[in-house]
């Protein structure tokens, strides 16, 4: 008796367990997996006197993680100076939604002196599990508008239209839109057919200067890395009056290591590297994320780039800057504020937990009434069943 009994609480509290993470995905409590991301700038005056610097003129600055749902939310964040936290910053928030950090005042370097700055963020990731996925999936629609009955809100949408600068449409790209479309009668079919021509005449190369060549450019050298893919998805798209735009994150991997040095200047990503990736309106309510490179795709698998984007299926993805009608490059090249400063620049990325499990603050009340009452009815139960063998 005593152990049919026991055996029946073990069968309850597995039940339990596996209801507490279906219930997850009706966002009760949900798992997720905590990053910290280490943001270090080491300027040090190679003059003889004493500059005064403009912290906010560092490029690219200290950025926070973004808060997309069924994604990631950034945690909490911290600021220091030479190991001292630091409260004369605030966030400012862009018009592209990017957070920024600014600085109220400048900051005073003697000749021969070293300051670092560094900015800690701890971000929180939903998680990918193998039974109950927390992390928000978007996958290509089955049926689409036709490419000409696109309608989009042209205030809410004019800059993700943009093609000046960087992203300006030259006849080149022009005629390659044009082509594609002749086979696209929807707006699935044409954002496929983009994905199948770059898979096809793209070749992926990652280049030893950095940054991240204009999509007329890609054309011409016909290689790039995701920057370069990503970058010429969005022009694609646009060229057709398709709103699209890029994503820049971290990538996390505890055995990567990236280390340059030139001259005054070094650079390290440690267990980390930047990825690109764009996204896709397919209508005003549906946005495609679209990543050819992570992993790499080949012809016959456009759709994988899709519904098996890098940000659908893994959970050590950390998107920090969200690309509108900006060059890319602004975000991506590092220069110190003055001339007479060396600078070097260091990420640092490490993951702090493994999946864990959160109540969001508003509905802990409701989770613990329903735990109770779940508590009663298996002590209800069981004592039926002893009264029944009695």
């Amino acid at each position: 008796m005593i152990k049919r009994n026991l055996y029946m609480i073990v069968i309850i509290f597995i039940f339990l367990t596996f209801s507490n993470i279906s219930f997850s995905c009706y966002g009760i409590p949900f798992a997720y997996k905590v990053y910290t991301i280490e943001t270090e700038y080491t300027l040090y005056n190679k003059g003889n006197s004493t500059i005064w610097v403009d912290l906010n003129k560092i490029q690219p600055g200290f950025y926070l993680a973004l808060d997309i749902d069924g994604w990631q939310n950034l945690i909490n964040f911290t600021f220091y100076i030479n190991g001292s936290q630091s409260n004369k910053v605030k966030n400012m928030v862009d018009s592209s939604g990017n957070k920024r950090l600014v600085f109220s005042s400048s900051l005073k370097i003697r000749p021969k002196e070293k300051i670092v700055l560094k900015l800690i963020q701890n971000v929180r990731v939903n998680s990918v599990t193998p039974l109950f996925s927390t992390r928000k999936k978007i996958c290509m629609p089955k049926t689409s508008v036709s490419l000409g009955n696109l309608s989009f809100d042209e205030a809410v949408f004019k800059r993700y239209l943009s093609t000046r600068g960087f992203w300006r449409i030259d006849s080149d790209i022009a005629k390659i839109s044009d082509k594609i479309a002749t086979s696209s009668t929807t707006v699935r079919e044409y954002i496929l057919a983009i994905l199948r021509w770059i898979i096809v005449n793209i070749q992926y190369n990652i280049s030893k200067h950095g940054g991240i060549a204009p999509p007329r450019l890609v054309i011409k050298s016909k290689k790039g890395a995701c920057g370069e893919f990503s970058s010429l998805v969005v022009a694609l798209a646009r060229a057709k009056r398709i709103p699209a735009y890029l994503y820049l994150s971290y990538y996390y991997d505890p055995n990567l290591n990236v280390s340059i040095k030139s001259g005054d200047f070094s650079y390290a990503m440690v267990h980390a590297f930047q990825h690109v990736f764009a996204i896709v309106c397919l209508d005003e309510n549906t946005s495609l994320p679209v990543d050819l490179t992570l992993p790499k795709r080949n012809l016959g698998e456009e759709i994988d780039a899709i519904d098996k984007a890098g940000i659908n299926i893994m959970d050590n993805i950390i998107i920090v800057n969200r690309i509108i009608d900006q060059d890319p490059n602004d975000f991506l090249m590092i220069s110190p504020p003055t001339k007479n400063i060396s600078m070097s620049y260091k990420v640092t990325m490490m993951q702090k937990s493994g999946i864990a499990f959160a109540i969001e603050k508003k509905l802990r009340p409701f989770c613990l009434m329903l735990l109770l009452v779940i508590v009663v009815i298996i002590v209800i139960i069981i004592f039926l069943r002893e009264c029944t063998d009695l």
